[in-house]
């Protein structure tokens, strides 16, 4: 990702492909959705707020550049001259569609930050489907998935009190485990981070102390010390 930022996003906008240094084609919706997607995955691996930043600023260069007034995302841009109709494709073939994988975006920013007018979006995105998602929902798998995100409800993981760098151990115990639904956010006590996750503000943190929340649509349990306690309490509330 970092390649990418350096090498292939110039002045706020996304390319479709670099070669030795060349880089002309404008990047196309499905370009900046499944880098939106992985730069939240690489968030919740290093818990680096400079990728969960970018992901955000991507998202709102989505929002500018492809989004419908009636749900949903072209999967051209609007600056895109000499084109005689824009299309919006949510079919999951391959691959799945921009429109589906930036559904799952949008839930994953909202239960991070706690910001819903991503969920809204996201609504908005499957309402614009919904007819055919009735009709084939064998070619909406992807989008099936987000909606399975929006309808259900959202756990939060907040771990504090942990150095960044004996963090390892906590997210292979947590990996090993399906958890669907779920974001993990690390509150490292600095403004910066509270100020992106809002709801993590009130989480004293302080340096080897662990404490380990487990919230579900931001209302937290007590605090437990331990990621062993921490899989139980997932464990018990599955």
């Amino acid at each position: 990702v970092t390649f990418i930022k350096t090498e292939i996003f110039e002045s706020g906008r996304l390319f479709h492909s670099y070669r030795n240094g060349s880089k002309n084609i404008p990047g196309f919706l499905d370009d900046y959705c499944f880098l939106i997607a992985a730069l939240l995955d690489v968030y919740s691996i290093t818990f680096e707020l400079n990728w969960m930043n970018w992901a955000i600023d991507l998202t709102e260069i989505v929002e500018k550049l492809f989004a419908a007034n009636d749900g949903g995302y072209y999967f051209t841009q609007a600056e895109e001259e000499n084109l005689i109709a824009r299309s919006k494709s949510p079919f999951d073939n391959a691959m799945p569609s921009g429109n589906s994988v930036m559904v799952r975006n949008l839930v994953r920013l909202a239960e991070f930050t706690g910001n819903e007018k991503y969920r809204h979006r996201a609504w908005d995105t499957c309402n614009s489907f919904g007819s055919h998602i009735t009709k084939y929902p064998q070619a909406y798998s992807e989008m099936l998935i987000g909606l399975d995100y929006l309808l259900g409800s959202s756990r939060q993981i907040v771990i504090s009190g942990v150095e960044k760098q004996d963090i390892s151990r906590t997210l292979q115990k947590l990996n090993e485990r399906f958890l669907p639904r779920t974001v993990i956010i690390f509150n490292d006590g600095e403004p910066e981070t509270q100020n992106l996750f809002p709801h993590i503000a009130d989480k004293p943190t302080e340096k080897g102390k662990p404490q380990f929340y487990l919230c579900e649509n931001f209302t937290c349990q007590f605090p437990v010390a331990s990621v062993d306690e921490l899989v139980e309490l997932i464990e018990s509330k599955s």
